[in-house]
């Protein structure tokens, strides 16, 4: 990550992810839209060909098409909400975020791609239930952003991201009551 992306990361309260990783963590959504699109498709040919039979039936079958395009948008707005930083409120100092990251890291077996003075980039390992989170730390000031997404088009219920961000924010607590 670039420090312009950091900063624009802080400032929005938001992951920021590349082009290629936008497209495979709403890929479920995508999948689900795939449907309601190949119907739409079906019915604008029908029309240009003036084809009443197949129209019929096509409208007929809308209440399917309608059940994809719910979870569809469904799927869109809880990969949108899932992009959005947990804010830890609380001062601390460096040497304590330093600790609850060196916590956590041995808890749970992050494996650490970056990790700079206020910035932590990293991966959890696979499971036989998720194909890994990648967790983001960002110190800024008196708050700690944290975020915690499945890697690729994993859905996201089924990883570990929220025992990340609470393994994390616990081990935070404890740095800074340890008073090292």
């Amino acid at each position: 990550m670039l420090k312009s992306d950091i900063k624009e990361m802080t400032e929005t309260q938001r992951l920021k992810l590349k082009k290629w990783d936008v497209f495979w963590h709403y890929s479920p959504a995508i999948l689900f839209l795939t449907v309601p699109l190949i119907n739409l498709y079906f019915i604008i040919e029908a029309r240009l060909t003036n084809n009443e039979i197949v129209l019929d039936r096509i409208i007929n079958g809308l209440g399917f098409v309608w059940v994809f395009l719910s979870l569809s948008i469904i799927g869109f707005i809880y990969k949108y909400w899932t992009l959005k930083f947990k804010v830890i409120d609380q001062k601390i100092e460096s040497k304590h975020f330093r600790n609850a990251i060196e916590l956590t890291e041995k808890e749970l077996d992050w494996r650490i791609i970056r990790n700079d003075e206020n910035y932590l980039f990293a991966y959890s390992w696979n499971t036989l239930f998720s194909w890994g989170e990648q967790i983001t730390i960002i110190k800024k000031g008196n708050k700690v952003l944290i975020n915690s997404i499945c890697k690729l088009n994993q859905p996201s219920f089924f990883g570990g991201n929220q025992e990340n961000v609470d393994t994390f924010k616990r081990n935070l607590k404890a740095s800074a009551q340890q008073r090292l």
